[in-house]
């Protein structure tokens, strides 16, 4: 299955998801601040980092709010689930134990809900066309994997900036974890032998966060329902994954993947756009 079938099989969706509860920033900041009363230092990490992921969720949302709004729902939850259960299968393999280990398998997954943050800048008519694209709007599609990340990228400066030197160390942990946003933003629709976009890396070259969520992603495409197609069932869907063992996907992700596949089944189920 090429990349503008797959594109048009999950670019319609219109999901939606409960709005977070939002800290107050200077109450948080100024509070962490003050020598006496503050919280034992893991709650206030917690606390920082809370607020960083939060804080620049929100205004890498508002970088893009002039083109238009978007909403976002069940489909950012299972990509989410699913990254997870192949992070998880992962963590132990010698090609990833590196990139997964310690906090970095949490970075990721709590990462994920952003990579399609750029599909704000894509404009309606394309965004919502209930059916196949044409080349030209396929282009403008492409564009999102770079909007997004630019997006994040902005909205990091802007909070280091707000939070000054002293509570930006404090959550550098928070800042690592939206640089691995950023990448998987940019880079989720990048392919393993190089034909995928924006950049066209292949193999190694393509952080481990994206090649997770390339699967996910498609994944989700296959088996969610469209206005114009079913959803497909797991098992059609398995074998397209397969098919593109090696030349779309990771090949041990894909083999992740098919260990998984009753928990993947399970998430699907549970999550379902129909529940």
């Amino acid at each position: 299955m090429d990349q503008k079938t797959v594109t048009d099989l999950h670019l319609s969706s219109a999901d939606s998801s409960p709005t977070p509860t939002i800290l107050n920033a200077d109450d948080a900041c100024q509070s962490l601040a003050q020598p006496s009363g503050r919280p034992a230092r893991d709650t206030a990490q917690r606390l920082s980092d809370s607020l960083v992921v939060q804080d620049v969720g929100i205004r890498a949302l508002a970088c893009l709010a002039e083109v238009r709004d978007n909403a976002t729902g069940l489909h950012v939850v299972r990509t989410r689930a699913y990254v997870q259960l192949l992070a998880q299968k992962l963590l132990v393999h010698p090609r990833f134990s590196a990139a997964l280990e310690g906090d970095r398998l949490d970075m990721i997954v709590m990462a994920t809900p952003l990579h399609d943050i750029g599909k704000i800048g894509v404009p309606d008519a394309v965004l919502l066309k209930p059916g196949p694209l044409n080349d030209h709007e396929f282009d403008i599609v492409k564009r999102h994997a770079g909007l997004g990340s630019a997006a994040i990228h902005k909205a990091i400066g802007q909070v280091r900036a707000f939070m000054g030197q002293a509570l930006t160390q404090q959550a550098a942990s928070a800042f690592a974890c939206l640089q691995i946003a950023a990448d998987i933003a940019l880079c989720h629709h990048e392919k393993w032998d190089g034909s995928g976009y924006p950049s066209g890396l292949s193999g190694d070259a393509i952080p481990v966060g994206a090649r997770l969520m390339a699967l996910a992603d498609v994944f989700d495409a296959l088996t969610s329902r469209r206005i114009y197609k079913p959803a497909m069932p797991v098992e059609q869907s398995l074998q397209i994954i397969q098919d593109g063992r090696g030349s779309h996907f990771d090949p041990d992700v894909v083999d992740a993947f098919v260990n998984s596949l009753d928990d993947f089944a399970q998430v699907a189920v549970r999550f379902s756009d129909r529940a």
